[in-house]
């Protein structure tokens, strides 16, 4: 059964989490999001499972040039606790959260004014 609506649901959160800012709806689609992607890493679906987690990824906003806002950082919470608490579902797409983290790191260090890791190593930084 949940082969047939995954895509109806991805559509569903992804949207709602776009669009709203009311934080109830918000926290109900992270909800599903990760509920999903529990039953896609039990049930091996792997495509499906990486277009929720990469979904849930988007949202935190680290990658985009943009105000953060408060949804984005349930959504970055909430990849973080994936990762903690049900790393064994997300096999492939680990890929997602060690991203996140790495930009959590990289904005950390920035914002503290120290060495980035090229600056350490001596190497040209990358864009």
């Amino acid at each position: 059964m949940f082969v047939s609506i995954w895509g109806a649901m991805y559509a569903v959160f992804s949207t709602l989490i776009e669009i709203y800012s009311d934080l109830e709806i918000i926290e109900l689609c992270i909800e599903g999001l990760i509920n999903s992607i529990k039953i896609c890493g039990h049930f091996n679906m792997i495509t499906e499972r990486d277009a929720f987690v990469s979904s849930l990824a988007k949202f935190t906003g680290l990658n985009a040039r943009k105000e953060i806002q408060v949804k984005n950082i349930l959504c970055t919470k909430a990849l973080l606790l994936l990762g903690q608490e049900d790393g064994n579902c997300l096999k492939e797409s680990w890929y997602y959260i060690l991203e996140c983290v790495s930009k959590l790191n990289y904005f950390l260090t920035k914002g503290a004014g120290l060495k980035q890791d090229y600056e350490v190593f001596n190497l040209e930084e990358k864009p």
